[in-house]
């Protein structure tokens, strides 16, 4: 698992953010921790 996120994770993160999807519902879909979406949701 990279502990980077893609130019594609990155605009799915926005996506599921603008559907109000929780941090943990898009970790599961991305496979990675919900605390690096956080750092990339800021």
């Amino acid at each position: 698992m990279s502990k980077f996120l893609s130019y594609e994770d990155r605009m799915i993160i926005a996506q599921r953010l603008q559907e109000n999807a929780s941090f943990g519902a898009i970790g599961k879909e991305l496979g990675k921790d919900r605390t690096t979406n956080h750092c990339q949701g800021d």
